[in-house]
């Protein structure tokens, strides 16, 4: 089941995504879009899967929800590992091939269906969609297939590729820690 996102949900992920260029370091993972020798588009990432999605922050999104999974081109050449930046006429789109059921993308005011694109357009790029699960709990995992294609026609499209997510709770608070640590003294005497 789909959910449609109210107005306010729109606007924290517009914020998100009209904001993310202007961002100088990444506190966030990062799903980079390169190519090889060959022009064949790949992902790369340094960040640890399953991608943590914490209790859903965003006004009318409901279960777990985050933006801090960011589709990005390349800065530079990693010829170590065959891959290489884009051309700043490509034009490139990630497209949901598969997704588990409780799991949707935002990256426009309705989830992306099977077959939809996040238009991720000229390098460089760097757009974060709202990523929502919204029938699970805290430790289910989700995966969800895209590929890369170039309306360009630069660049051949990509082998299909897993982004693995996994629902966890709120991170604890300073205060809340200190308020646990004064129940267990407590119980303890």
């Amino acid at each position: 089941m789909h959910r449609r996102t109210p107005f306010s949900a729109l606007a924290a992920a517009a914020l998100a995504f009209f904001t993310a260029p202007a961002l100088a370091q990444h506190d966030h993972s990062l799903v980079q879009a390169g190519r090889d020798e060959s022009g064949m588009l790949h992902m790369h990432t340094h960040d640890h899967m399953p991608f943590e999605v914490m209790p859903s922050v965003f006004s009318g999104i409901d279960g777990f929800a985050t933006a801090e999974v960011a589709f990005e081109s390349l800065s530079a050449d990693h010829p170590a590992i065959g891959l290489f930046m884009l051309d700043e006429a490509s034009d490139l789109r990630a497209v949901l091939i598969a997704q588990d059921h409780g799991i949707q993308l935002f990256a426009g005011p309705d989830p992306l269906e099977i077959g939809g694109e996040v238009v991720l357009g000229h390098p460089f790029f760097h757009v974060m969609p709202v990523y929502n699960i919204y029938d699970g709990n805290i430790g289910d995992e989700f995966t969800m297939t895209f590929k890369f294609t170039d309306v360009s026609g630069m660049y051949t499209e990509s082998e299909p590729f897993e982004l693995r997510f996994v629902a966890v709770p709120a991170p604890m608070t300073a205060s809340t820690m200190v308020l646990l640590g004064l129940v267990s003294a407590r119980r303890r005497r």
